[in-house]
């Protein structure tokens, strides 16, 4: 007889792990085959396994733990301060308007947005310098359809739920990344 039952806790961890370190290995393909091989992509691929390690916990926790997310951001201050250094204020300035831009509502209901969210938008804001903008908007518009898939899916239930949206800003800045290259490539 063949278990159909729903899969367990360490089965749906290891999935969703799989997932997230098969999506951080096309993204740094994908800047392998756009930029070339480099220091720089050394630092990308450290962000991008940065971004599947956090939206994986985020998925299974709802939380992006400070342990992760803060030496990673020193990480990519350090290495935008090396690496880019004429590029060092845009990756400053974007850093922290975008956790300002995460942090504004996170203070008002911690049900809106978590800090661990802001902080994450921080480390994204570093490393992706102007493009950053855009991978919030990516972000915005996929945490949005999977919202009105939620909401078309479970109906009422659904406006009171709350989901993870660190993935979302992680899948937003990988795309930004491939398209536009971020603070480290000019």
């Amino acid at each position: 007889m063949v278990d159909v039952s729903a899969p367990t806790g360490i089965d749906r961890q290891r999935a969703v792990g799989l997932l997230a370190g098969t999506a951080a290995f096309a993204v740094v393909a994908a800047c392998v085959l756009r930029f070339g091989l480099g220091v720089e992509t050394v630092v990308v691929a450290a962000f991008c396994a940065t971004l599947a390690v956090i939206s994986t916990i985020d998925i299974e926790t709802r939380r992006i733990p400070n342990r992760i997310v803060l030496p990673a951001t020193a990480v990519g201050l350090a290495a935008v301060a090396l690496l880019a250094p004429d590029r060092f204020g845009e990756a400053m300035l974007a850093g922290v308007a975008a956790f300002v831009f995460f942090c504004i509502p996170g203070l008002i209901s911690a049900r809106w947005v978590g800090m661990g969210d802001a902080k994450l938008a921080l480390l994204i804001g570093i490393i992706l310098g102007a493009d950053t903008l855009s991978a919030l908007f990516l972000a915005s518009i996929g945490g949005g359809l999977f919202a009105a898939a939620s909401i078309a899916v479970r109906g009422r239930a659904a406006l009171t739920a709350t989901f993870a949206f660190g993935p979302f800003i992680a899948a937003g800045a990988a795309l930004a990344l491939i398209s536009s290259g971020g603070t480290l490539y000019s």
